[in-house]
């Protein structure tokens, strides 16, 4: 152990900063059981690294994939409106 509290209650905390707010700003996060959401992956992993000639030759690099998330099940996924 860390120290560090990632499992309460039953519920797994995945740490992001890409939460959307709502016009009051309260922030809006999600719960949902595993088999509530699917994951689809279109187009797989594509990567590349190149140098810019233009740019002092600094790297440039390029990643790209296609995925795509839907709820499978309406009960298994909830939003909870949170005050900061």
């Amino acid at each position: 152990m860390q120290g560090e509290i990632d499992t309460f209650v039953g519920f797994k905390f995945i740490i992001t900063n890409r939460l959307d707010a709502n016009a009051s700003s309260q922030r809006r996060v999600i719960a949902w059981a595993q088999d509530g959401l699917k994951l689809a992956v279109g187009k797989d992993i594509t990567a590349r690294i190149s140098e810019r000639s233009d740019k002092s030759y600094s790297n440039q690099i390029y990643y790209c994939m296609s995925v795509g998330a839907t709820r499978m099940d309406e009960d298994k996924v909830v939003e909870i409106i949170c005050s900061e």
